[in-house]
């Protein structure tokens, strides 16, 4: 693996990492940075191929704290990367049922 360049930082208006990037364009950018082919990613980390492609693609926006935990370690992040990692990956997956529930009552 290289050396690694992502820049993380808020876009205009003061947004957060969490609303200026999908865990699709995080994991890409972090994948491409450590130098890894979405093959060499799946094998090290035990996450599907096609699972990572999708991710990526946004096919699917908010994988499973076990997932995102397993791609993080492949990935080696530092904590403020690990931390925008996982906040991407929370601001995909959709509401409890029960925030549902009480938000329709």
């Amino acid at each position: 693996m290289g050396s690694r360049s992502v820049l993380l930082a808020g876009g205009e208006g003061g947004k957060g990492l969490d609303e200026e990037f999908s865990f699709g364009i995080l994991l890409r950018a972090f994948r491409q940075a450590a130098e890894l082919t979405i093959e060499e990613l799946a094998h090290a980390s035990g996450v599907s191929v096609r699972a990572i492609g999708d991710m990526e693609r946004g096919v699917s926006r908010g994988p499973q704290r076990r997932t995102v935990s397993a791609l993080a370690e492949v990935l080696r992040l530092p904590p403020d990367e690990h931390d925008a990692f996982l906040a991407a990956a929370r601001a995909g997956r959709p509401p409890p049922v029960s925030a549902v529930v009480r938000a329709a009552a």
